[in-house]
């Protein structure tokens, strides 16, 4: 994504990379540390939309939970 954001950031928006499989198995500390990255890389200069690569049905709740929180606290333009 941070490739995608350096070639296309001028040019045209661009969403998603959030990976659901951290959100279904991983740790919290794992999904805090990859959403803040998806932020840090994709949010400078706009044109960045946060979103899935996948159902989010099966996901652990405290994921879901620190994800938002995560979104909420960094994810402002």
């Amino acid at each position: 994504m941070k490739e995608a954001k350096r070639i296309l950031g001028g040019t045209a928006c661009i969403s998603g990379n959030r990976s659901a499989s951290v959100l279904e198995f991983g740790k919290k500390e794992e999904v805090i540390r990859q959403t803040r990255q998806l932020l840090d890389d994709c949010m400078p200069g706009g044109g960045y939309i946060f979103d899935f690569n996948a159902l989010l049905e099966n996901c652990k709740p405290e994921n879901l939970d620190a994800m938002f929180e995560t979104l909420d606290k960094y994810g402002k333009y």
